[in-house]
């Protein structure tokens, strides 16, 4: 499964028309971000570079413009935690407390095991994404017809282990994984990057004249509530019970700890210019960790309503969507996903999932005779 280069060389040409039809400083601004991102997908996958003087910009303008928006950033987690801090807290202590408090265990992946063609990889995707209603299905299958999917994919910076490129001015993108298997993390990661094409299609690109895209604090929550139903896909349909629990385990893990940087979101008193520039960088760092421990919580607590009703559940994603950016807090977004909110702060469902995954790894180890890691 591999990016179509001739489609990829045409979507920036045709970028490149339009940066030089504008030969706006706000639109190259705007898009900075993604004319970076662009170079990096062209670099992984035709080892070629962007020639961004044709586009009337250049690197070290769309870097510039790049670590600007990345101080905009900066304020908003700021701003967000310091509002939402006692909330937080509570939400990350309430993880954490629980996931020790039943002795929280991770286990090992027989990846010899759980392998897959890619003809039936591609079918598992696409079978799980025509439960969450026709038009998101339809988003997928452009991206699969369109060769906008590719595995294998080269970063020689990027941690993370899949991608999803946003092009706003052509409204679409591409979704890439580093993973040279197809297996059930490959197939996790590729449905997450998808569930961020599909809120970019149906919502960022379209409301793009009022979010900023970067400053949006609950990017996470679409994506990881889609993934979420994914590895609930998994264990109902019996594609990959082991593999389904234990990326919900993995999960679990990734957002454990969290309370302990929180407090580098408020000023340090008479900072050094060395304490000023870590502090930029634990920031930068906090932020994912917000976003994605928002996107985990949440998801926890919708994932039953999705095993009740998948097509409410994305109407109700979808709400919450379109209004994100007007949300003042932590409370706001609360209410506005119609969960309870003292059962969401007393962590109720995070930690009835917690608990049932946990249980059901211990016994589908204990049968099969596999040691756990720890």
């Amino acid at each position: 499964m591999q990016i179509d280069q001739k489609r990829l060389h045409d979507d920036i040409d045709r970028i490149k028309r339009i940066m030089n039809h504008s030969c706006s400083r706000d639109l190259v601004q705007s898009n900075a971000i993604y004319l970076l991102g662009l170079d990096d997908l062209l670099k992984g996958t035709c080892g070629e570079e962007i020639d961004f003087k044709e586009m009337f910009v250049s690197v070290r303008q769309a870097q510039l413009f790049t670590y600007e928006m990345e101080g905009k950033v900066l304020d908003e987690v700021k701003r967000f935690i310091q509002n939402n801090c006692e909330e937080l807290l509570k939400i990350f202590s309430v993880h954490d407390q629980a996931m020790d408090k039943i002795g929280f265990l991770t286990y090992p992946y027989p990846m010899d095991v759980y392998s897959y063609d890619e003809s039936f990889f591609k079918d598992v995707i696409l079978a799980f994404y025509s439960t969450l209603g026709k038009d998101y299905y339809k988003i997928v299958k452009k991206y699969f017809d369109e060769n906008r999917i590719g595995m294998c994919f080269v970063h020689e910076t990027n941690t993370s282990s899949a991608l999803y490129y946003k092009i706003p001015l052509l409204k679409s993108g591409y979704v890439v994984s580093k993973s040279q298997v197809y297996n059930t993390w490959s197939l996790c990661d590729i449905v997450h990057e998808l569930g961020h094409a599909i809120d970019a299609e149906t919502l960022m690109f379209p409301q793009s004249k009022k979010m900023n895209i970067s400053e949006d604090l609950y990017s996470e929550v679409f994506s990881l509530a889609i993934q979420r139903c994914l590895t609930d896909f998994l264990i109902d349909k019996n594609v990959d019970v082991i593999g389904g629990r234990l990326i919900d385990n993995e999960t679990f893990l990734d957002n454990y700890g969290f309370s302990k940087k929180i407090g580098c979101a408020f000023p340090i008193k008479n900072a050094t210019k060395k304490q000023l520039k870590k502090q930029r960088e634990d920031i930068l760092n906090l932020d994912d960790n917000v976003r994605y421990f928002l996107g985990h919580i949440i998801s926890c607590n919708l994932i039953n309503l999705y095993r009740a009703d998948p097509k409410e559940f994305m109407q109700t994603l979808l709400r919450f969507s379109m209004s994100r950016r007007e949300l003042n807090s932590l409370d706001d977004a609360v209410e506005k996903l119609g969960i309870d909110i003292d059962s969401f702060y007393r962590g109720d469902a995070v930690i009835n999932e917690m608990i049932d995954n946990q249980g059901a790894l211990k016994l589908i180890y204990h049968k099969a005779g596999i040691p756990r890691d720890n």
